[in-house]
């Protein structure tokens, strides 16, 4: 008899004596991972891919297929303990199987089809998973359409219960808070539903449907659809996607700051300039500043308050300057400059001017910092960010008209 070992860290293995097709996966540490084969195996190996799976201190970047930009997220934690292994004991099927060795969208062969029995009634793969009640979760599944189109996610606990429609990206019967869908490529869709708990015991259902709002039917035994990267998460909505495999997960926030740059930074006159959409609102947050490193609270900065609206701050030494129109900010794309001199401050925003201060002075600044509360972060939330810059001198109005045009 022969066997196919493969040794990871630790000194610990895994050992194929059974004729047929495997996955592994393994984390490597600081020592050597090898595969040995023994006796008479004869084995080949189809493919091996490397990845690195975490960079401490370095920028997270979300990238559309042609532009890239900074990713900056809350904390957040993956309760889903099987994100990606749907043939785990501990996620429960009911008139279905599921197949594995599909390509999932991180080109590795780790997804799986879901695939329906010939009974009659719902043909579905679910967890159960404990949460608070009252609060705001988010249920997201990477999905791509195979024989059936249509996938049902519903969370019964967290008022999800959305029909998707994997051959065109639309969504159909929805009685969900909100929902969405998005194109991850390939054909692959992240479906997502989001709402407010009413219980602690929740479950999250993955239901293959014949058509919109048809999760009850007889089942011909062969057809099915592919099912990838599972997350349910505590907030009203989406982040990016985080791993588990056999636990939750829980991802730090994003925090991105420089010091020690005054000489970069406009010590009597300036601009600051954030490219950025807002993809939540009701946030209560500074979203950029330039400061001081032995008294921080001397700083200028974007301030989005909870009601939306976006502020413009110089404050030194206690005294401010802060301008704003109270336009209430939605969901979008925009463009904000602030142009700092003694006396002469202006706020644009989208091209246009949002308001003037002829009175005030300028801190002295030497650190920047991006989604960052002064010294100790209180709010972050997701923000997609295109561009942030400073300059060491003033724009004219004709400039700051044109670097915040859309």
């Amino acid at each position: 008899e022969g066997y196919l070992k493969i040794r990871k860290p630790f000194n610990s293995s895994t050992q194929y004596t059974i004729a047929g097709t495997y996955t592994e996966t393994v984390i490597a540490t600081d020592v050597d991972i090898y595969i040995q084969n023994g006796g008479t195996t004869t084995a080949a190996i189809s493919n091996i891919s490397v990845k690195e799976s975490t960079k401490n201190n370095l920028a997270r970047v979300d990238y559309d297929g042609s532009v890239s930009s900074l990713l900056v997220e809350p904390e957040r934690t993956n309760l889903i303990t099987y994100s990606e292994d749907f043939s785990s004991s501990y996620l429960n099927r009911t008139g279905s199987s599921v197949v594995g060795g599909n390509t999932s969208p991180d080109g590795t062969d780790n997804a799986y089809k879901l695939v329906e029995d010939t009974s009659t009634g719902e043909h579905k793969i679910e967890q159960g998973v404990t949460i608070v009640s009252g609060q705001g979760y988010t249920f997201s599944v990477i999905a791509k359409e195979g024989e059936r189109s249509w996938i049902q996610l519903r969370s019964n606990q967290t008022v999800g219960n959305t029909y998707f429609n994997l051959s065109n990206g639309t969504i159909g019967t929805d009685s969900s808070t909100s929902s969405s869908i998005e194109l991850i490529g390939n054909g692959w869709y992240r479906c997502t539903v989001s709402g407010v708990s009413g219980s602690t015991a929740n479950t999250t259902f993955m239901y293959l449907a014949d058509a919109d709002g048809s999760n009850s039917y007889t089942g011909d035994g062969t057809s099915g659809l592919y099912i990838w990267g599972a997350q349910l998460e505590d907030g009203s909505y989406p982040t990016s996607y985080i791993p588990t495999d056999g636990g939750t997960v829980t991802r730090v926030k994003d925090q991105y700051s420089k010091t020690g740059i005054s000489n970069l930074i406009g010590q009597t006159e300036g601009v600051i300039f954030l490219d950025f959409e807002l993809q939540t609102t009701n946030l209560d947050m500074v979203m950029m500043n330039i400061y001081n490193e032995a008294t921080p609270s001397n700083s200028m900065y974007f301030y989005l308050t909870a009601s939306n609206i976006l502020y413009a701050y110089c404050d030194n030494s206690g005294t401010q300057v802060a301008i704003s129109d109270l336009v209430v900010l939605a969901q979008g794309r925009y463009k904000a400059a602030f142009s700092y001199k003694a006396n002469d401050f202006k706020f644009y925003l989208n091209g246009g001017l949002i308001g003037v201060d002829i009175s005030g002075t300028v801190p002295t600044c030497s650190g920047f910092r991006l989604e960052n509360y002064f010294a100790t972060p209180t709010y972050q939330e997701k923000t997609q960010v295109n561009h942030a810059q400073l300059y060491k001198t003033a724009l004219s109005p004709t400039q700051l008209i044109a670097l915040t045009t859309i």
